[in-house]
């Protein structure tokens, strides 16, 4: 699907999957054994008249609407010039299911309260968030959002907007490959199919 007629058609909190090709993309695909490696959410941003994307990245090839100028971490893009400027594929997986205006705020109040946080500098949380190993207390993680990876800003923000069921796990332990996957939606909410899109 064109990205012209996806949004047309796009809600604010939609998942948008990727699948880049540098090595640190590469070697999350390898450990989730999944071709997803990036994940953000999609939010209508009137007064930048635009879709944009809400994640947590290292990349800072486009312009974060908040801060006007490329920046690393969580931060606010255009996405359609996001999609201009990745190397790689690209889906969105529409959630379906009511968006209230209360859900609408709090979304708004989470992003700008994320907004500019750093991107996750415990190395050791991306690989346990990864590698799933029962009963090995070593490899869970404990929550703690003051630095933060993609799967992890999606799941507090579904989670924060009621969207996403508390179901026990920590938002840390989520990768992009579990959101491609049957994953704890609240009553009333379904993840759509897996849809690729070109710019």
């Amino acid at each position: 699907m064109r990205y012209s007629e996806y949004r047309d058609q796009a809600r604010s909190l939609d998942i948008v999957l990727f699948s880049g090709k540098g090595r640190i993309s590469e070697a999350i695909k390898w450990i989730t054994k999944s071709d997803k490696s990036h994940i953000a959410l999609t939010l209508h941003m009137h007064e930048y008249n635009c879709l944009a994307l809400f994640e947590s990245t290292t990349l800072s090839d486009t312009h974060d609407l908040l801060a006007g100028k490329p920046s690393k971490g969580v931060q606010l893009v255009n996405m359609s010039l996001r999609l201009n400027n990745y190397d790689g594929k690209v889906w969105v997986r529409p959630i379906l299911g009511p968006r209230t205006h209360k859900q609408k705020k709090a979304a708004m109040d989470f992003m700008r309260n994320f907004h500019g946080r750093p991107y996750e500098k415990n190395q050791m949380e991306l690989v346990r968030s990864a590698i799933d190993m029962p009963g090995t207390r070593f490899m869970k993680n404990e929550p703690d959002a003051s630095s933060v990876f993609c799967s992890e800003l999606t799941a507090l923000m579904l989670r924060h907007v009621g969207i996403m069921n508390h179901n026990g796990e920590p938002a840390n332990e989520f990768t992009p490959a579990d959101f491609s996957k049957d994953f704890d939606l609240a009553d009333g909410y379904k993840a759509g199919e897996l849809i690729q899109l070109t710019p």
